[in-house]
């Protein structure tokens, strides 16, 4: 998530927000950005070469605070922006790679497979030429 804060030098939070609710498939993480806003994310699913696949959109502030009182991630999606599915590669002994993979802006443009509750997806990668 860190990747895709939008966060500017003189926007930031007025305090760090790092938090999960949930647990196993149904975790989702917040984290801070900005002022006003904060990023939610969530596990989709793995790819075939071992890769991670997080559904992440940004929030208002709001929306992070009814989390805290129990609302379900479902209804913070589906009234979330700027979403993005990301690739995560981990390495043992290297950098690890993250990768944009596909941008919504709304709710409405986002598979609906990527969102809560479903269950994770296995996504086919192509490993190259």
């Amino acid at each position: 998530m860190k990747y895709l804060r939008r966060s500017h030098l003189f926007s930031h939070s007025e305090m760090e927000i790092r938090a999960s609710f949930g647990q196993g498939d149904d975790a989702v993480y917040v984290m801070d950005d900005g002022r006003k806003h904060c990023l939610v994310s969530r596990r989709v699913g793995s790819g075939s070469e071992g890769s991670t696949y997080c559904l992440v959109a940004q929030i208002p502030v709001s929306s992070y605070e009814l989390l805290v009182d129990g609302a379900a991630p479902e209804a913070i999606f589906s009234a979330a922006g700027a979403f993005s599915l990301g690739a995560v590669f981990e390495a043992e002994d290297a950098v690890s790679d993250v990768a944009v993979v596909e941008s919504e802006r709304t709710a409405a443009e986002v598979p609906s497979a990527y969102m809560p509750p479903n269950p994770p997806i296995v996504f086919e990668e192509d490993s190259g030429p």
